[in-house]
């Protein structure tokens, strides 16, 4: 059997809608984990709404693509193309600013840590030896 040097699957078959759907149940499963610190003891109100709601963001912006996706398969062909880039243009840069915050705020939950994180760990007593 040959398989052909320079293969690309046609645009039009199953196989592309799950690509372009897998990156966004990723997007969607990554916002979910920051979930779990929802009820985490924050340093400051505003810090515990930051992080809520570039959470909630983050989790909740690939529903629209999902929307998307399924608006294009019952809309005329004309209008998906400006749809996606009207799409791309508002939810994108609230996307980065959203991950952005988060990440500040990680970083920013490190002045606060808890008397635990400072103590001197002895891992040769975790270490089995011989």
């Amino acid at each position: 059997m040959r398989v052909p040097s320079f293969y690309a699957f046609s645009h039009q078959s199953s196989d592309s809608q799950n690509f372009k759907i897998l990156p966004l149940v990723l997007e969607t499963v990554s916002g979910a984990i920051h979930f779990l610190h929802w009820l985490y003891i924050f340093p400051t109100h505003r810090e515990l709404l930051l992080w809520r709601v570039c959470s909630v963001l983050v989790a909740d912006i690939p529903s629209l693509f999902y929307t998307y996706f399924a608006f294009v398969r019952v809309s005329p062909p004309n209008r998906g193309p400006r749809c996606f880039a009207a799409l791309l243009i508002f939810t994108l840069p609230v996307l980065v600013l959203a991950r952005l915050g988060l990440l500040l705020e990680a970083i920013i939950l490190f002045r606060a840590l808890p008397s635990k994180a400072h103590a001197n760990v002895e891992w040769t007593s975790f270490i089995p030896h011989i």
